[in-house]
């Protein structure tokens, strides 16, 4: 029987714990993306769906944050969305 690790997880735009979105810059939306990447490392899952990933918009950073995740986490596959 095959196993599969499944991870499921709402980023939440990439704020961490922070209640207020718009208050933060580049680098610290980066940061929380490279613990989240950090995380998912350790899960070694095979299969990921994130929620709440943002792509250049103004009040995370205005980067894709689907592509830096995936730059940090090497997926073996490519993403869809």
């Amino acid at each position: 029987m095959l196993r599969y690790r499944i991870v499921t997880f709402n980023i939440a735009h990439g704020r961490g714990l922070s209640p207020f979105q718009g208050l933060h810059g580049r680098r610290r939306f980066q940061r929380n993306l490279q613990k989240i990447s950090k995380l998912l490392d350790e899960l070694k899952p095979d299969i990921v769906a994130l929620q709440e990933i943002d792509e250049n918009s103004r009040w995370s950073g205005s980067f894709d944050h689907l592509s830096y995740l995936n730059a940090l986490a090497d997926f073996r596959t490519p993403c869809l969305e």
